[in-house]
Protein backbone atom coordinates (compact mmCIF):
# COMPACT_ATOMS: atom_id res chain seq x y z
CA UNK A 1 0.00 0.00 0.00
CA UNK A 2 1.11 3.48 -0.86
CA UNK A 3 0.46 6.79 1.30
CA UNK A 4 0.69 10.03 -0.91
CA UNK A 5 -0.54 13.24 -1.52
CA UNK A 6 -1.43 14.73 -4.44
CA UNK A 7 -2.10 18.33 -5.99
CA UNK A 8 -5.45 19.02 -8.44
CA UNK A 9 -4.01 21.42 -11.31
CA UNK A 10 -5.67 24.96 -10.79
CA UNK A 11 -6.97 23.89 -6.77
CA UNK A 12 -4.90 25.20 -3.90
CA UNK A 13 -5.48 21.66 -2.64
CA UNK A 14 -3.55 18.55 -1.46
CA UNK A 15 -5.39 15.46 -1.50
CA UNK A 16 -4.43 12.19 1.16
CA UNK A 17 -4.28 9.01 -1.35
CA UNK A 18 -3.78 5.54 -0.89
CA UNK A 19 -3.38 3.32 -3.30
CA UNK A 20 -3.68 -0.31 -2.36
CA UNK A 21 -1.75 -3.47 -4.05
CA UNK A 22 -4.69 -4.26 -6.01
CA UNK A 23 -4.81 -1.06 -7.92
CA UNK A 24 -7.52 0.28 -5.40
CA UNK A 25 -7.28 3.91 -5.28
CA UNK A 26 -8.47 5.55 -2.14
CA UNK A 27 -8.96 9.60 -1.71
CA UNK A 28 -9.96 11.76 0.87
CA UNK A 29 -11.70 14.85 -0.69
CA UNK A 30 -12.59 17.10 2.65
CA UNK A 31 -15.91 19.10 1.46
CA UNK A 32 -14.92 21.18 3.91
CA UNK A 33 -12.24 22.15 6.64
CA UNK A 34 -10.86 21.94 9.03
CA UNK A 35 -13.15 24.33 11.22
CA UNK A 36 -12.88 24.68 14.33
CA UNK A 37 -15.94 23.24 16.32
CA UNK A 38 -16.64 24.26 19.88
CA UNK A 39 -16.26 21.17 22.41
CA UNK A 40 -19.77 21.86 24.02
CA UNK A 41 -21.20 21.90 20.93
CA UNK A 42 -20.50 18.48 20.25
CA UNK A 43 -19.46 16.29 23.15
CA UNK A 44 -19.51 17.14 26.74
CA UNK A 45 -16.61 18.63 28.93
CA UNK A 46 -13.86 17.05 28.80
CA UNK A 47 -10.44 17.66 30.60
CA UNK A 48 -7.27 16.38 29.11
CA UNK A 49 -3.45 15.68 31.37
CA UNK A 50 -0.77 16.85 29.51
CA UNK A 51 0.98 14.43 30.87
CA UNK A 52 -1.15 12.01 29.40
CA UNK A 53 0.19 10.90 25.36
CA UNK A 54 -1.85 13.42 23.34
CA UNK A 55 -4.47 11.24 20.96
CA UNK A 56 -4.68 13.99 18.62
CA UNK A 57 -2.92 17.53 18.21
CA UNK A 58 -6.43 18.95 16.14
CA UNK A 59 -7.78 20.76 19.56
CA UNK A 60 -7.10 23.44 21.33
CA UNK A 61 -6.10 23.01 25.13
CA UNK A 62 -7.01 25.36 27.98
CA UNK A 63 -3.98 25.84 31.09
CA UNK A 64 -6.93 24.07 33.04
CA UNK A 65 -6.52 20.80 30.75
CA UNK A 66 -10.11 21.79 29.27
CA UNK A 67 -10.76 21.28 25.57
CA UNK A 68 -12.10 24.41 24.28
CA UNK A 69 -12.11 23.84 20.54
CA UNK A 70 -11.87 21.14 18.12
CA UNK A 71 -10.86 21.06 14.74
CA UNK A 72 -13.12 18.96 12.19
CA UNK A 73 -13.37 18.21 8.38
CA UNK A 74 -15.89 16.97 6.23
CA UNK A 75 -14.45 14.61 4.20
CA UNK A 76 -16.05 12.66 1.29
CA UNK A 77 -13.97 9.20 -0.09
CA UNK A 78 -13.79 8.37 -3.51
CA UNK A 79 -12.89 4.54 -3.80
CA UNK A 80 -11.74 3.85 -7.12
CA UNK A 81 -11.54 -0.14 -7.92
CA UNK A 82 -12.88 -2.82 -10.32
CA UNK A 83 -16.11 -2.53 -9.08
CA UNK A 84 -16.14 1.11 -10.41
CA UNK A 85 -16.07 4.88 -9.30
CA UNK A 86 -17.91 5.13 -5.60
CA UNK A 87 -18.54 8.02 -3.47
CA UNK A 88 -18.73 6.98 -0.18
CA UNK A 89 -21.09 9.92 1.50
CA UNK A 90 -21.98 12.94 0.17
CA UNK A 91 -20.78 16.09 2.48
CA UNK A 92 -22.64 19.44 2.63
CA UNK A 93 -23.14 20.05 -0.79
CA UNK A 94 -23.96 23.19 -2.88
CA UNK A 95 -26.10 25.87 -2.54
CA UNK A 96 -27.78 24.05 0.50
CA UNK A 97 -29.55 26.67 2.84
CA UNK A 98 -28.40 25.76 5.78
CA UNK A 99 -29.70 28.78 8.57
CA UNK A 100 -28.80 26.93 11.37
CA UNK A 101 -25.60 25.95 10.75
CA UNK A 102 -23.78 28.75 9.38
CA UNK A 103 -20.72 27.05 8.57
CA UNK A 104 -22.89 25.36 5.93
CA UNK A 105 -25.12 27.72 4.59
CA UNK A 106 -24.76 27.89 1.29
CA UNK A 107 -21.82 26.52 0.83
CA UNK A 108 -19.84 26.49 -2.96
CA UNK A 109 -16.97 24.31 -2.64
CA UNK A 110 -15.35 22.66 -5.35
CA UNK A 111 -16.00 19.05 -5.24
CA UNK A 112 -17.10 18.69 -8.67
CA UNK A 113 -14.27 20.94 -10.00
CA UNK A 114 -11.89 18.34 -7.83
CA UNK A 115 -13.90 14.73 -9.61
CA UNK A 116 -12.62 16.99 -12.97
CA UNK A 117 -8.95 17.15 -11.89
CA UNK A 118 -8.90 13.33 -11.24
CA UNK A 119 -10.70 12.36 -14.09
CA UNK A 120 -14.05 12.10 -13.30
CA UNK A 121 -17.50 13.84 -14.29
CA UNK A 122 -20.26 13.21 -12.26
CA UNK A 123 -21.96 10.79 -14.86
CA UNK A 124 -18.88 8.74 -14.15
CA UNK A 125 -19.71 8.01 -10.47
CA UNK A 126 -21.28 4.04 -10.47
CA UNK A 127 -22.55 3.93 -6.59
CA UNK A 128 -23.05 6.65 -3.88
CA UNK A 129 -23.50 5.37 -0.17
CA UNK A 130 -25.34 7.45 2.31
CA UNK A 131 -23.48 5.92 5.28
CA UNK A 132 -26.96 7.66 7.15
CA UNK A 133 -29.45 10.41 6.47
CA UNK A 134 -27.63 13.67 8.14
CA UNK A 135 -27.34 16.52 6.50
CA UNK A 136 -23.40 17.08 6.38
CA UNK A 137 -23.40 13.36 4.43
CA UNK A 138 -25.92 13.72 2.37
CA UNK A 139 -24.85 17.39 0.26
CA UNK A 140 -24.04 16.48 -3.01
CA UNK A 141 -26.65 13.92 -3.34
CA UNK A 142 -28.31 16.84 -5.46
CA UNK A 143 -27.76 19.68 -7.18
CA UNK A 144 -30.18 21.94 -8.25
CA UNK A 145 -31.08 22.38 -12.27
CA UNK A 146 -31.85 25.44 -14.09
CA UNK A 147 -35.60 24.77 -13.52
CA UNK A 148 -34.73 24.98 -9.95
CA UNK A 149 -35.77 21.40 -9.03
CA UNK A 150 -32.92 19.92 -7.12
CA UNK A 151 -31.73 16.59 -9.44
CA UNK A 152 -29.24 13.72 -8.76
CA UNK A 153 -25.90 14.72 -9.03
CA UNK A 154 -24.90 11.52 -10.37
CA UNK A 155 -27.47 10.67 -12.57
CA UNK A 156 -25.58 7.01 -13.74
CA UNK A 157 -24.89 6.39 -9.81
CA UNK A 158 -26.92 3.31 -7.68
CA UNK A 159 -27.53 5.55 -4.38
CA UNK A 160 -27.33 3.43 -1.60
CA UNK A 161 -28.62 3.72 2.44
CA UNK A 162 -29.09 0.81 5.04
CA UNK A 163 -32.73 -0.51 5.05
CA UNK A 164 -33.13 0.65 8.80
CA UNK A 165 -31.64 4.07 8.27
CA UNK A 166 -34.03 4.92 5.49
CA UNK A 167 -37.18 3.34 7.14
CA UNK A 168 -36.70 5.15 10.08
CA UNK A 169 -35.80 8.66 8.53
CA UNK A 170 -39.77 8.02 6.00
CA UNK A 171 -41.31 7.07 9.38
CA UNK A 172 -40.00 10.43 10.85
CA UNK A 173 -40.99 12.30 7.75
CA UNK A 174 -44.86 10.79 7.93
CA UNK A 175 -45.13 12.16 11.30
CA UNK A 176 -43.24 16.00 11.07
CA UNK A 177 -45.91 18.71 11.03
CA UNK A 178 -43.15 20.21 8.43
CA UNK A 179 -40.73 18.68 6.17
CA UNK A 180 -38.88 21.38 5.19
CA UNK A 181 -36.26 21.67 8.31
CA UNK A 182 -36.26 18.26 8.78
CA UNK A 183 -32.42 17.46 8.62
CA UNK A 184 -31.93 20.63 8.71
CA UNK A 185 -33.39 21.06 5.21
CA UNK A 186 -31.73 18.46 4.00
CA UNK A 187 -34.55 15.85 3.68
CA UNK A 188 -36.44 18.36 1.18
CA UNK A 189 -33.37 19.01 -1.19
CA UNK A 190 -31.05 16.02 -0.96
CA UNK A 191 -32.79 13.14 0.73
CA UNK A 192 -36.48 12.99 -0.73
CA UNK A 193 -35.49 13.77 -4.61
CA UNK A 194 -33.71 10.51 -4.49
CA UNK A 195 -36.55 8.66 -2.95
CA UNK A 196 -38.97 10.21 -5.47
CA UNK A 197 -36.13 10.11 -8.40
CA UNK A 198 -34.09 6.86 -8.50
CA UNK A 199 -34.47 5.99 -5.44
CA UNK A 200 -32.66 4.32 -2.85
CA UNK A 201 -30.80 1.13 -2.63
CA UNK A 202 -31.74 0.09 0.96
CA UNK A 203 -29.17 -2.99 2.27
CA UNK A 204 -28.75 -5.00 5.13
CA UNK A 205 -24.90 -5.56 6.22
CA UNK A 206 -23.22 -7.51 4.01
CA UNK A 207 -21.19 -6.74 0.65
CA UNK A 208 -22.49 -4.33 -1.41
CA UNK A 209 -19.94 -5.35 -4.58
CA UNK A 210 -16.54 -7.34 -4.78
CA UNK A 211 -14.36 -5.84 -2.13
CA UNK A 212 -16.60 -3.42 -0.28
CA UNK A 213 -19.27 -4.45 2.09
CA UNK A 214 -21.55 -2.95 4.73
CA UNK A 215 -21.43 -3.09 8.91
CA UNK A 216 -23.52 -2.35 11.53
CA UNK A 217 -22.76 0.89 13.30
CA UNK A 218 -25.75 1.96 15.40
CA UNK A 219 -25.68 4.84 18.24
CA UNK A 220 -25.59 7.82 16.04
CA UNK A 221 -28.68 7.10 14.35
CA UNK A 222 -30.49 3.82 14.45
CA UNK A 223 -29.38 2.65 10.97
CA UNK A 224 -25.85 4.53 10.60
CA UNK A 225 -23.84 1.85 8.10
CA UNK A 226 -19.62 2.08 8.25
CA UNK A 227 -17.83 -0.14 4.76
CA UNK A 228 -15.03 -2.18 4.93
CA UNK A 229 -12.68 -2.26 1.84
CA UNK A 230 -10.78 -5.00 1.32
CA UNK A 231 -7.40 -4.62 -1.13
CA UNK A 232 -4.53 -7.02 -1.72
CA UNK A 233 -3.45 -7.32 2.19
CA UNK A 234 -4.87 -4.39 3.86
CA UNK A 235 -8.11 -3.86 5.25
CA UNK A 236 -9.69 0.26 5.31
CA UNK A 237 -12.81 1.10 7.41
CA UNK A 238 -14.90 3.63 6.51
CA UNK A 239 -16.11 4.86 9.82
CA UNK A 240 -18.83 7.49 9.27
CA UNK A 241 -19.33 9.34 12.84
CA UNK A 242 -18.93 6.19 14.59
CA UNK A 243 -15.96 8.03 16.01
CA UNK A 244 -16.06 11.99 15.80
CA UNK A 245 -12.68 13.62 16.92
CA UNK A 246 -9.54 11.71 17.95
CA UNK A 247 -10.34 12.23 21.43
CA UNK A 248 -13.05 9.76 21.79
CA UNK A 249 -10.34 7.19 21.15
CA UNK A 250 -10.95 7.19 25.10
CA UNK A 251 -13.68 5.43 26.61
CA UNK A 252 -14.46 8.16 28.98
CA UNK A 253 -15.66 10.33 26.24
CA UNK A 254 -19.00 10.82 25.78
CA UNK A 255 -20.67 10.25 22.88
CA UNK A 256 -21.28 13.15 20.71
CA UNK A 257 -24.24 15.54 21.48
CA UNK A 258 -26.01 14.36 18.02
CA UNK A 259 -26.44 10.56 18.93
CA UNK A 260 -30.30 9.71 19.03
CA UNK A 261 -28.46 6.68 21.53
CA UNK A 262 -24.96 7.89 23.15
CA UNK A 263 -24.35 4.22 25.35
CA UNK A 264 -24.80 2.80 22.56
CA UNK A 265 -22.57 5.09 20.20
CA UNK A 266 -19.88 5.11 22.98
CA UNK A 267 -20.05 0.97 22.62
CA UNK A 268 -20.51 0.86 19.14
CA UNK A 269 -17.37 3.01 19.17
CA UNK A 270 -15.34 1.22 21.18
CA UNK A 271 -15.83 -2.17 19.85
CA UNK A 272 -14.80 -0.97 16.22
CA UNK A 273 -11.68 0.41 17.76
CA UNK A 274 -10.58 -2.97 19.53
CA UNK A 275 -11.38 -4.82 16.61
CA UNK A 276 -9.11 -1.83 14.01
CA UNK A 277 -6.52 -2.45 17.14
CA UNK A 278 -6.27 -6.05 16.36
CA UNK A 279 -6.32 -6.81 13.07
CA UNK A 280 -4.03 -3.07 12.07
CA UNK A 281 -7.39 -1.82 9.82
CA UNK A 282 -6.51 1.59 8.59
CA UNK A 283 -9.63 4.31 9.73
CA UNK A 284 -10.80 6.47 7.17
CA UNK A 285 -13.05 8.88 9.29
CA UNK A 286 -15.60 11.21 8.63
CA UNK A 287 -14.35 14.01 10.09
CA UNK A 288 -10.42 13.69 11.20
CA UNK A 289 -8.69 16.65 9.61
CA UNK A 290 -5.33 16.00 7.78
CA UNK A 291 -3.89 13.10 7.97
CA UNK A 292 -7.01 11.29 7.60
CA UNK A 293 -6.01 8.14 7.04
CA UNK A 294 -4.59 5.99 10.80
CA UNK A 295 -4.27 2.90 12.39
CA UNK A 296 -5.42 2.50 15.69
CA UNK A 297 -2.78 1.56 18.66
CA UNK A 298 -3.56 -0.01 21.85
CA UNK A 299 -2.40 2.54 24.70
CA UNK A 300 -2.67 1.73 28.39
CA UNK A 301 -2.96 5.15 29.13
CA UNK A 302 -6.52 6.20 27.43
CA UNK A 303 -7.54 3.21 25.40
CA UNK A 304 -6.55 4.28 21.58
CA UNK A 305 -4.20 6.40 19.95
CA UNK A 306 -4.21 7.36 16.62
CA UNK A 307 -1.32 6.42 14.04
CA UNK A 308 -1.52 8.64 10.67
CA UNK A 309 -0.02 7.04 7.75
CA UNK A 310 2.94 8.57 6.24
CA UNK A 311 3.49 10.18 9.67
CA UNK A 312 6.83 9.04 10.98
Amino acid sequence: MKHKYIRISGLPISLEQLELDDDTVVTCIPDLGPVQWRRDQLIGEVRFEEKEPNPASSMKISEYGLVDTLSLSFNIYLVQSRAGNILIDAGIGSGKRRPDRPAWDGLSGPFLAILEGLGLSPIDINIVVNTHLHADHVGWNTVIGSDGVWHPTFPSAIYVTSAQELDAMLTIARTASSSSRLLHGAWEDSVKPIIDGPGYMAVQPGEIVGGLQTIALPGHTPGMIGLILRGGSETIVFTADAIHHPLQLSSNVPASIFCKNPEQSVQTRMKLLETCARDSWVIAPYHFPNPTFCRIKGNKAIGFQIEPLGVQ
